[in-house]
């Protein structure tokens, strides 16, 4: 019982490690490539954080080339988000309410960054829109361009609130 402790103990302490390590180098590419924290939090993360799930995906679609393999992946795909969602939401609500109690916090309020209006909208609005090809008699590759040609547009309008950013900034200290 004790070595099992011990693993799940060192495990633990390897992935906050590695979590810093992972930060740590998307925040250095993002200055390197004179990329915005919009761009680098809402691309740049998710995309390197979302290869473990993009890999079963395809082993998924590859290896069961049936509707087996596609159940996996369709599950991983909406899995993982759901379940770090709900943590991630949960965790912020008790941290909230937790602050406020002992005295961290005034208030009940959550600040956010307006910054993140953009990556807010496009999740609500286009992820209740993958539920709908099974319901609808439509091609599903029609979803998929809108989709890709929505994830285009996140990124245009990324990279645009961080251009604007920047000249905020230049035009403010006159640089």
């Amino acid at each position: 019982m004790i070595e099992i402790l011990m693993e799940l103990l060192f495990g633990m302490i390897a992935v906050l490690f590695a979590a810093l390590l992972f930060v740590n180098a998307i925040e250095f590419l993002g200055c390197y490539l004179r990329l915005g924290r919009s761009f680098v939090g809402a691309i740049l993360a998710p995309l390197f954080t979302s290869f473990p799930e993009m890999v079963v995906f395809l082993v998924a679609i590859f290896a069961y080339e049936s509707a087996r393999g596609e159940a996996i992946g369709i599950g991983t795909i909406f899995g993982q988000p759901f379940m770090a969602s709900s943590l991630s939401y949960g965790l912020v609500g008790i941290s909230v309410l937790v602050g406020y109690y002992i005295g961290k916090r005034e208030d009940l309020i959550l600040e956010v960054d307006k910054e993140l209006v953009i990556p807010y909208l496009f999740v609500t609005i286009l992820f209740p829109l993958t539920l709908l090809p099974p319901m609808l008699n439509v091609p599903h590759q029609s979803f998929g361009i809108l989709f890709l040609f929505s994830y285009l547009l996140y990124i245009h309008l990324i990279r645009a609130t961080k251009c604007n950013l920047l000249l905020r900034i230049k035009l403010q200290y006159r640089l």
